[in-house]
């Protein structure tokens, strides 16, 4: 049985992930010729993450893993073999990737929903029992009626080089459109999409468990800089009724004092950036009720634009970093 690491070959194929996950597809090449499509899982996060891939139907790998430097959770979710009766390889391969990104792009939420049951069982008495969501490795065909695997050893060149270029292209579209939901989300996407912009600017940012006064927290590597961080996307602007903004009062009155609160909005979430200029966001009511105390306010739209400014090599990460923690009241990132 495969261990999911060891053969004579072990390439990327994809990466994703969402709530402190990380995810890469990769294919293992193994001698007899057939080839595994795997699934290498990690995540920093919590040790409850652990028992989540686990009980997901993922093996846990304890060796080296090319694509975490660390141990793993693995598992199997294809076979390409060369010879047999099936679909072809190269839709059966596409249907592989959608599955995948599908999978990755979800997982953050799937785990809060099995936290969410496993606290609810535990309630009545009842041990979460596994739910694996993994079973045997699909087979895929590689010559039924597509390009016979031998062909790759003969492909030009340039056609080789080509190839690698649009791999490149897409794993780079794939890395910064996580940042668009900035724009236009609300619930987990948007929340996992502020973890990725938080992640961009050198922070280890990371969910809190349900039922937390914040959704994220967020820290420098030295720890000289932490943050608790609520989240919202909304069809309007912030008022003073807003349950938001009890909720940045809760973590702001129970934080330890080197804490920054923030306030992330997505305010008018369904309308186009260039309609939102002359918007109230914070309603000044809003903003009079949090004046007393060191919070920061800003719009998911103004951590867009400064991602766009560090991918751009217009401003520094530790400088952005000091804005977040220094600024209080309302940040308009427009105007600096």
């Amino acid at each position: 049985m495969s261990d999911g690491h060891t053969g004579v070959d072990n390439k990327k194929l994809n990466q994703g992930g969402s709530g402190g996950f990380v995810l890469v597809l990769a294919a293992l090449t193994q001698s007899t010729g057939e080839t595994d499509w795997v699934i290498h899982a990690k995540s920093q996060s919590w040790q409850r993450h652990n028992r989540f891939l686990t009980d997901s139907g993922l093996a846990y790998y304890s060796g080296h893993c090319l694509f975490h430097d660390d141990s793993c959770h693995y598992g199997v979710i294809g076979r390409v073999v060369r010879d047999g009766d099936g679909d072809t390889d190269v839709r059966r391969m596409r249907e592989m990737h959608d599955a995948f990104e599908t999978f990755a792009g979800n997982v953050g939420h799937l785990f809060d929903l099995w936290q969410q049951q496993a606290e609810i069982l535990r309630q009545i008495g009842i041990d979460p029992p596994a739910k694996p969501f993994f079973g045997p490795p699909a087979r895929i065909v590689a010559n039924a009626g597509g390009v016979p695997a031998w062909v790759e050893d003969e492909k030009f060149p340039q056609l080789r080089d080509w190839e690698k270029k649009r791999a490149d292209i897409d794993s780079q579209v794939q890395e910064l459109s996580v940042f668009l939901p900035l724009l236009y989300e609300t619930g987990d996407r948007l929340r996992d999409a502020v973890i990725s912009g938080l992640r961009l600017l050198g922070l280890d940012a990371e969910p809190t468990e349900p039922g937390f006064t914040v959704d994220i927290t967020a820290r420098t590597r030295d720890g000289s800089r932490r943050f608790g961080i609520e989240v919202t996307g909304i069809e309007e602007g912030i008022k003073k009724s807003s349950s938001k903004l009890t909720q940045v009062m809760a973590f702001e009155q129970k934080k330890d004092d080197d804490e920054k609160t923030i306030l992330l909005a997505n305010t008018y979430r369904g309308t186009a950036i260039v309609e939102r200029k002359d918007l109230e966001h914070f309603t000044p009511q809003a903003l009079n009720f949090l004046k007393p105390y060191p919070v920061l306010v800003m719009t998911t739209c103004d951590l867009y634009r400064m991602v766009g400014d560090i991918l751009e090599g217009r401003r520094d990460k530790e400088e952005l970093v000091e804005v977040l923690y220094a600024t209080r009241g309302r940040l308009d990132y427009n105007s600096r």
